[in-house]
């Protein structure tokens, strides 16, 4: 079988030799006897080898068959590489564009018309294509209006959708960088629908985008919002590993100051008390199953504190603060739902929060050798009298 690892920037001329020769010498034959077989000289052979000229094409079926290759195989020819083979050839671009970025750009084009439908390698060329085009502002604008008709056709051609989102993502990037003001709003639309597929990397490309269009207050919220989601998701991933490392104190430790820094850097106590709740009630069962039980118990009168509304006897933990510490005042808007939700729920909702997150904490370890300790005993009393007035909030209801 033929090499498909071809070289990009190889000719029709020189990729056919190359196979002819190898054909030729895997079957054992000299160049006399394939030219008398075909009918043709021996120099022709030799010129065909030499890739300095490539058989006529009438010629083309009777060598292939003469090999038992396919005509596509004869002119080195696979639509489709395998990973290895993509990665070569990438490098091999990233070479020539390097080297000299007229001719590596002439090799992109080529690769894409020898693979026309090898969409990973199509998107992985032009991204490659278009991080050397930064680099040379006199071709750019050729470069990019070409990137994007090969982002485009993978668009409406492929049939991956995983695919296609990545070329519309790309085409995105394109437009960005295009320096092209009337086609940022191009660029914004194609964003805006890639949004909701994909909530991580989007929104950071939408801000750029909102930037550049001069859509600064747009820009500013959409920014808060990667802030307040990423920084939540954070601490709360965090906080959420702790069951896995049971056995590992110093890894729990690590894991809670990292969820604690990142609620203090960003105030999020400021917009509301269960942030804290939460995590305190997780890290002192977390450190009781691994034995740490003085650092459970301090986790536990911190947590009581909190449920406690930090002293403060008329507030709820249920309280949301829309504008918090100030960092988040775009989403004002989005965060007096969830203030609006517990001003709903009352004090009701307060109590038997309250009560099934110390239930959470009192089923989640074995405190038995706490019980006379009056950090445990402050937590138990805790969950009595949000038990008992959960209770009475629900008799005058159905009074």
């Amino acid at each position: 079988m033929p090499d498909s690892k071809t070289a990009p920037h190889e000719s029709p001329a020189t990729r056919i030799g190359r196979v002819i020769v190898r054909s030729r010498r895997t079957a054992g034959l000299t160049q006399e006897a394939l030219a008398s077989h075909l009918g043709v000289t021996k120099a022709a052979v030799s010129k065909w080898e030499l890739g300095q000229s490539a058989p006529d094409i009438a010629i083309i079926p009777h060598i292939a068959a003469y090999f038992g290759i396919t005509c596509d195989e004869l002119l080195g020819y696979t639509e489709q590489l395998d990973e290895e083979e993509r990665n070569r050839t990438i490098m091999e671009l990233l070479a020539a564009l390097e080297s000299d970025f007229e001719a590596g750009f002439d090799a992109c084009k080529r690769t894409e018309r020898a693979h026309w439908r090898d969409w990973p390698l199509l998107c992985q060329m032009s991204a490659a294509l278009l991080n050397r085009a930064l680099y040379h502002p006199d071709h750019f604008t050729e470069v990019t209006d070409y990137i994007e008709g090969v982002f485009e056709r993978i668009e409406d051609e492929c049939d991956d959708p995983s695919r296609t989102r990545v070329a519309r993502m790309m085409r995105a990037t394109v437009l960005m960088n295009s320096n092209q003001p009337d086609r940022i709003e191009e660029c914004i639309q194609l964003l805006e629908s890639l949004w909701a597929e994909d909530a991580v990397t989007i929104p950071s490309l939408l801000a750029t985008a909102y930037d550049q269009a001069g859509r600064n207050d747009e820009a500013a919220a959409l920014r808060q919002r990667i802030v307040y989601i990423s920084g939540t998701n954070a601490a709360n991933e965090c906080i959420a590993q702790l069951k896995y490392h049971e056995d590992n104190p110093q890894r729990i430790r690590a894991l809670s100051r990292a969820a604690r820094d990142i609620t203090d850097a960003l105030q999020l106590d400021a917009i509301s008390p269960m942030f804290s709740i939460s995590q305190f009630a997780r890290i002192s069962t977390a450190l009781k199953n691994a034995g740490e039980v003085e650092d459970a118990l301090e986790a536990v009168e911190r947590l009581c504190v909190l449920l406690n509304g930090n002293g403060d006897t008329d507030a709820s933990i249920c309280a949301v603060s829309p504008l918090g510490g100030g960092l988040f005042d775009a989403l004002k808007d989005e965060l007096n739902s969830g203030a609006e939700f517990a001003d709903q729920i009352g004090g009701v909702g307060a109590d038997m929060l309250k009560n099934s997150i110390i239930a959470t904490v009192v089923a989640g370890a074995h405190w038995d050798d706490c019980l006379d300790d009056p950090r445990y005993q402050a937590l138990l009393a805790l969950r009595d009298e949000s038990y008992d007035a959960a209770a009475h909030w629900a008799q005058q209801e159905q009074a």
